[in-house]
């Protein structure tokens, strides 16, 4: 994480998560027949594995470095919430989606959050563990 650096890792992730959902969703479509099982399985492994590597690891980390100290038990808290909610509403609504609706979704989802991550995550590699680098310097 410290070589590559937490931000390309959160850029990196999404960017395979929602290359590998479009590839389900629309590549496989016009796959001769024997191909799209294969196809479909190399892009949920390529999925799984850039999810560790990239939200999965790298989250929890930058969380603890971007809040300042005198919050960052209770806004740690607070995100262990919203991620657990995120989990059981993921879990309980899939079964509702077909395979190419729950793909296309996830997708979705992985490109706003690449968007929100190109836009807002700023790099933390290198800066003090006392101070936030989103708190304004006097």
């Amino acid at each position: 994480v410290d070589n590559w650096g937490r931000r390309k890792l959160l850029l990196f992730g999404p960017f395979l998560q929602t290359l590998s959902m479009a590839i389900i969703t629309f590549g496989a479509t016009g796959l001769p027949l024997r191909f799209v099982g294969l196809v479909t399985v190399v892009s949920f492994s390529v999925f799984v594995v850039s999810f560790s590597a990239g939200l999965g690891a790298v989250t929890w980390l930058y969380l603890s470095e971007i809040y300042p100290m005198e919050i960052r038990g209770s806004a740690l808290s607070a995100c262990g919430v919203i991620n657990w909610l995120s989990c059981f509403s993921v879990v309980f609504g899939t079964r509702f989606l077909s395979l190419h609706s729950a793909c296309h979704l996830f997708g979705t989802i992985s490109g706003v959050g690449l968007l929100g991550v190109y836009l807002w995550v700023v790099e933390t590699s290198g800066c003090n563990m006392d101070d936030s680098p989103l708190t304004p310097r006097s």
